[in-house]
This record gives C-alpha cells, structure tokens and sequence, in this order.
C-alpha cells in the first residue's frame, strides 16, 4: 500500500532507560526522505524506559508502536513480536545503544535497494569515543572455536588463517560483501525476513543473528558492510548487565548453532564441556575485574 512506511525499525529494550531516547532521535533524523516507522518491544523493563520514550515522541519520535511484555521473554522472541506487526518494506533490526550518525538509515535503504542480490546490508560501527568497531564476522566453524581454546586468534588477530572467524585482518574501513555482520544494525529485505520467519527462538540470545545470516545466504541473498553508513554503538550495554548470565546464555546458544548447521554429534559433545570449561575462567576474569 502507498501508505506503509520504506522502513520498519524494530527495537528490543529492556531497561535501556540511558539509551532508548538518543537511539529513537537519531534514527528518526537518520531516516531522510524515508518514511519510517518505529516499532518497540519492551521485555519487562523497571527502569525509565517507557518514560524516555515518551520523551523521544515529545521531541519529534512519531509513528510509534510500542508492545509491553509482562515478562522478559527474550531477544530473539521480541524481536519476532516486532517483525509480525511491522508494514515496511525493508526492515532495520536495532539495538537501543545505537545512535545513527548522519543520514545512516537512508544510506542503507538506497544500497538495499541498489541490487537486488542483497538481502542484507550493514553499517559501519563505531564506539563512543569514534573508533571503528570490528563488527563482522565469517560463519563459524568447529575449527575456530578450537583455535579459541588457544587464544593465538587474540594472540595474532590479522593472521587469516588463525583469526577467519573474527576477521581481525578486516579494517572495516572498506565496502565488502561479508557472511554475518552484528545485527545490532542491519536492514533486511523486509519479505525476505517475514519469510524466513524472523529469527530462530531456539537461539535466546546469541547466535539468532549468524543463524540469520546464514538463513539469507541460504535463501540466495548475499549481505554488504558499507562504511558510507555509520552507527554508534555501546557494545554489550545489555550484556554488561548481566555478565556472568550472558557467558551461559553464549555458551549454550553456540552449541544450539552447530547442532542446527553441522551434522557433526561427536564434536559437537566436545564443544561443550570445552566451553562450559572456558566460560568457568571467564567468570572468574570477570569477577576479578569488576
């Protein structure tokens, strides 16, 4: 219909009080031309959340749905709640510590738009104190998480063969057809997304955007990191809250990923006593930090 919006954004809160306002502006001036609409689901949230995006609205934020769970019932499962509602023809999947820069999200539907080949395109992340964030990576493989338990992948990130999965070699400083950027921005095709029914909810909280990716390429798509489009991004405001839950919650969606994508069951057993070891020390790392 002539009246739906070029670009749904689907936003996921969940006590994102310090970051929902500047995210809704932003995007909301990053849209140009575009007509856009703004859907949010919100897990459950104590916090000001709902306050600040009242705020945003009283500032300029219109065409605003915003869905209230009674339960935090997970990213990938809010996420859909988003994707089931949304009218655009393309659809930005957003984190609410993101801030577009510039004309970001009209920069990313006129690339979409561009090739048809595209299912996807991502932008270039960057932290708050400007620097470029590596936010893309190469689809996993039993070989990368091995190379993990070494840590030579930390040990010589530019090393192709050694850093693959996390592409360290990757400036991000250049336009280039990758296999899974983070989907804390990333415009979808918006029937592509319907059809391939949003994300997998087996995968709670992390792995839904590899498993994603991979589905688009499966689907015959292929997805663009641009650099002309900028977002800024406080990476793992969500996940800092909840550290020590989040490394379970990484651990058994990785092995829910290879279960899904690999019909490998014997090394799939070894990844998990693997991870569930390395995430013991990460825990402690982190207790001793904090």
């Amino acid at each position: 219909m002539l009246d739906d919006p070029d670009v749904s954004i689907v936003i996921v809160t969940w006590n994102s009080a310090d970051d929902i306002r500047a995210c809704l502006t932003g995007a909301n001036a990053s849209l140009g031309s575009l007509r856009g609409e703004f859907i949010i689901v919100d897990n459950a949230s104590v916090d000001e959340t709902v306050n600040e995006i009242n705020r945003a609205v009283s500032e300029g934020v219109h065409n605003i749905n915003v869905i209230l769970n009674n339960f935090n019932s997970g990213f990938a499962k809010a996420c859909n709640q988003g994707i089931l509602v949304s009218k655009g023809r393309n659809i930005l999947l957003l984190n609410p510590d993101t801030e577009a820069a510039g004309d970001c999200i009209e920069l990313l539907n006129r690339k979409l738009e561009s090739d048809r080949n595209l299912g996807a395109v991502a932008p270039q992340l960057r932290n708050p104190d400007k620097s470029v964030q590596h936010s893309c990576r190469s689809f996993p493989e039993f070989r990368d998480m091995w190379l993990e338990f070494t840590m030579l992948p930390s040990l010589f990130p530019e090393n192709r063969f050694l850093s693959r999965w996390k592409m360290g070699y990757f400036s991000h400083s250049e336009e280039m057809t990758v296999d899974q950027p983070m989907a804390a921005a990333l415009l979808v095709r918006g029937g592509l997304l319907r059809e391939l029914g949003g994300f997998d909810e087996q995968f709670v909280m992390f792995f839904n955007d590899v498993d994603l990716c991979k589905r688009i390429y499966e689907k015959g798509f292929k997805i663009i990191f641009t650099p002309d489009a900028v977002m800024y991004h406080e990476k793992g405001a969500s996940v800092k809250k909840r550290r020590t839950e989040m490394i379970d919650a990484w651990n058994e969606d990785c092995i829910r990923y290879f279960r899904k994508h690999f019909d490998k069951p014997v090394q799939t057993s070894l990844l998990g006593p693997a991870l569930k070891a390395s995430g013991a020390i990460r825990k402690i790392y982190h207790k001793a930090i904090s």
